[in-house]
């Protein structure tokens, strides 16, 4: 109780007045004392872990999301999303303009490595003039895209197709907002790029 929505908090052990063992969560940040991490302002409170709180002030986890990561004991989690439904995107409406498609939110503790992902996409063009879409992955706290860019060639008649990258990111420590991201090259009126729900999605393993 009293975290605020949206914040991302280190969680830190203490000895209490009545010589307790006690955790509180706390946004100043750690640093290294002595060999153990400690908070930045304080090395009487130690690191244990770090949350994030969603809209309702839960630490949720699930597939898509993870909000709670440990400083010891981590081990390798996934994190992974797809489409459930077919998503169409207008070719013009959306011509050179980067439209989130999908996404997952993870705590990473940063590092080399410290995100291994891969992302795929499959879908056609219900139109006559064929189409590129281009695809990224964007880190919406930190509002740059990162590992390699893909393209998406259909064209009407032309069976699906499908773009698929992998690869592994350096992540800054703290909270990521990851999106698989689309942007229609050319197109023309009434033209539509249809993703298949459940072959399009985003997943990795981070290390909390």
């Amino acid at each position: 109780s009293g975290l605020t929505a949206h914040t991302t908090y280190y969680v830190y052990a203490y000895i209490d007045s009545t010589s307790t063992l006690a955790l509180t969560a706390s946004t100043t940040s750690h640093a290294s004392t002595s060999g153990v991490e400690t908070m930045s302002t304080d090395k009487n409170y130690a690191l244990v872990g770090m949350i994030r709180p969603n809209a309702s002030s839960q630490l949720a986890w699930a597939a898509n999301q993870r909000r709670v990561a440990t400083w010891y004991n981590r081990t390798l989690k996934s994190v992974q999303s797809d489409l459930v439904s077919n998503t169409n995107i207008s070719t013009v409406a959306a011509l050179g303009t980067w439209t989130n498609l999908i996404n997952v939110v993870t705590l990473n503790w940063g590092g080399a490595g410290s995100f291994w992902y891969a992302r795929s996409l499959v879908g056609f063009v219900s139109g006559t003039e064929p189409t590129v879409s281009y695809s990224r992955l964007w880190d919406n706290e930190l509002s740059s895209n990162f590992g390699t860019d893909g393209y998406l060639y259909t064209s009407s008649g032309a069976p699906a197709r499908s773009d698929s990258v992998g690869g592994v990111a350096q992540l800054a420590e703290g909270w990521h907002d990851i999106h698989i991201q689309v942007q229609p090259h050319n197109g023309t009126t009434g033209e539509t790029l249809v993703y298949y729900a459940w072959y399009t999605g985003v997943n990795g393993l981070v290390y909390i």
